[in-house]
């Protein structure tokens, strides 16, 4: 895979692809919040101008990931997915195996997801059906929407 940092000397939250220097909506995968021990991205695939890209997604989610050394946290909002963004996440997924990109997943501490509904937890099951056991386990629901409203607050305060 072709990739668009020349030097590892780039730290995380400061990669921008190409695609998001145009519209930076284009793939709505943000780094939200640092604090000392960990890194907070978001990302919400239907606010993503153009997740057909799943190439250009791909370079994004490993521009922010690659050399990154801290811990972190990824905020997936499940808002609206429906059967398109579950093709191109899914697509994406394999997109990733193939490449077998370098990314130290040993750092990633949950994954939240945020507006979860039966619908939408089904259709993602299809993604995380043969994802192994230690992605599983990060897996946290959003329950009492915590995390929700902190988003929201964020997002409203950019």
């Amino acid at each position: 895979m072709e990739y668009d940092i020349e030097s590892g000397d780039v730290n995380t939250g400061e990669y921008i692809c190409s695609s998001c220097q145009l519209n930076s909506n284009s793939h709505c995968f943000k780094l939200i919040n640092m604090n000392n021990s960990s890194l907070y991205f978001y990302f919400c695939a239907v606010d993503s101008f153009d997740l057909k890209d799943t190439y250009g997604l791909l370079n994004h989610l490993y521009g922010n990931l690659r050399y990154n050394k801290r811990n972190w946290v990824l905020l997936f909002d499940c808002f609206d997915i429906g059967i398109m963004e579950i093709f191109y996440l899914n697509k994406l997924k394999n997109l990733y195996n193939h490449y077998e990109l370098k990314v130290d997943f040993t750092l990633l501490e949950n994954i939240i997801l945020l507006n979860t509904t039966f619908f939408n937890t089904s259709m993602l099951s299809i993604i995380f059906n043969n994802v192994n056991k230690y992605f599983k386990s990060k897996i946290i629901h959003d329950k009492n929407d915590y995390f929700k409203n902190l988003v929201e607050i964020y997002l409203n305060e950019s």
